[in-house]
């Protein structure tokens, strides 16, 4: 016969009361599991805080904000090119341009017929005759973004086309630049290869420009439609130069 102690049936109800809760409790937390859907991928987990997002002043600056890359979209231009027996001077021929339409100015200007949609073949060879097409010109016309006011530098790299082994044999080359009707740049019959700076004082704004770059051939020698031309400019505020194409404005 086993003796039960006094107040053993109240703690054994005790326990099982104490099981009964603990089974309600993990019934509830599997539920409960099975009610959340999981997290979305990406998603930061629990404990781990969400990646800040910068606020406007504190965002990397693009280069609608670099000085002298101007906030507009660069365009078009409007381009004519000639080509002809006579030498080319400061202005544009009297007579129709060979080809004429819209056009996005790239880094560097090149003077042969090609490049300005003008079939090859036989046409381009009779252009290529220096005897009888002793000169390419090219007049470009648009809209310039300037987004300073201050000192400008334009850098031209004229490369008319000359002979190799130290012949003095070359084609001579002319350019001029006109912002707002103002005379930039006015460069007239130049053989050599040097690079030549003009500086002016110009305000901020948005203005129509000019181009026009000729290249003449003595007759003999290379061809004038083997030239080349590149203009840069040194914005105010930034450092190093630009091309001239990276200032251009859509609008015109």
């Amino acid at each position: 016969m086993v003796t039960v102690p006094v107040g053993a049936s109240e703690v054994e109800q005790r326990l099982e009361r104490l099981e009964a809760q603990v089974k309600q409790l993990m019934e509830r937390i599997e539920a409960q599991d099975k009610n959340v859907p999981l997290p979305a991928t990406g998603a930061p987990r629990q404990g781990v805080p969400a990646a800040r997002t910068p606020s406007p002043m504190e965002a990397s600056p693009s280069s609608a904000d670099t000085p002298g890359m101007g906030s507009s979209p660069m365009g078009e231009v409007r381009l004519r090119y000639f080509v002809g027996g006579a030498v080319m001077g400061a202005e544009p021929p009297s007579e129709a341009p060979v080809m004429q339409g819209l056009y996005t100015l790239q880094d560097g200007l090149r003077f042969d017929p090609g490049s300005y949609g003008i079939a090859e073949g036989g046409m381009l060879a009779r252009y290529g005759d220096r005897n009888l097409y002793r000169a390419a010109g090219i007049l470009i016309e648009g809209l310039i973004h300037l987004p300073a006011a201050g000192t400008y530098e334009f850098e031209v790299a004229p490369k008319p086309a000359r002979e190799g082994g130290g012949s003095p044999v070359a084609n001579e080359m002319t350019v001029r630049l006109h912002i707002a009707g103002e005379p930039v740049i006015e460069m007239d019959a130049v053989r050599s290869w040097r690079h030549q700076t003009y500086r002016h004082e110009l305000p901020s704004g948005q203005y129509s420009f000019k181009l026009w770059a000729a290249a003449s051939s003595p007759g003999y020698g290379p061809s004038p439609l083997d030239s080349r031309l590149e203009i840069q400019v040194g914005v105010p505020g930034r450092a190093g130069l630009v091309a001239l194409s990276q200032l251009l404005t859509a609008g015109q």
